[in-house]
């Protein structure tokens, strides 16, 4: 084989900066372009699946409205009923207390007092008596002084009716 000689004819030219800088851009420019369009497109995809699922929890909810739709009449009816048995719980206990007091104020009234009326609230209970005798009249007001459930008694009137004996 023949020798083969290099004869460089341009002895001492330099690559110019803009000769190297259009290298450089159409190697690495090229390599850039492609890794953008790739994450482009893989956003574009994933966008798509993000729209999917949007469209898929829209319908999901819509269904489940309907659900809760249909059963809001049977809901009401449960709460209706709570509150009912909440209520009939509360006058139930707060009947058994009153009850208790009445029997136990009546208790207290012998042949000598009468009771006329016996009016309660929460904190308070008013009874009208009508007593044959003062040692009788004190005797109720002492067992209504010595009653637990009393924090205190007072008389607010005492009449002396001659006339109806």
């Amino acid at each position: 084989m023949p020798e083969q000689y290099e004869i460089d004819l341009l002895r001492g030219h330099k690559e110019r900066f803009s000769d190297t800088f259009l290298k450089w851009a159409l190697t690495v420019g090229r390599l850039l372009v492609i890794v953008t369009e790739t994450a482009a497109l893989a956003v574009f995809a994933w966008r798509f699946s993000l729209d999917r699922q949007i469209v898929d929890l829209h319908d999901q909810i819509k269904q489940e409205q309907t659900i809760v739709s249909l059963l809001k009449e049977q809901e009401d009816d449960y709460r209706n009923l709570h509150e009912r048995l909440a209520l009939a719980k509360t006058v139930g206990s707060v009947g058994n207390d009153v009850t208790k007091r009445f029997q136990d104020i009546l208790s207290f009234s012998t042949a000598n007092v009468q009771v006329s009326s016996l009016i309660t609230n929460k904190d308070e209970v008013r009874v009208d008596v009508n007593a044959y005798s003062v040692p009788a009249l004190s005797t109720f007001v002492n067992k209504l002084k010595t009653y637990p459930g009393a924090k205190s008694v007072s008389l607010e009137k005492i009449e002396n009716k001659t006339a109806s004996a």
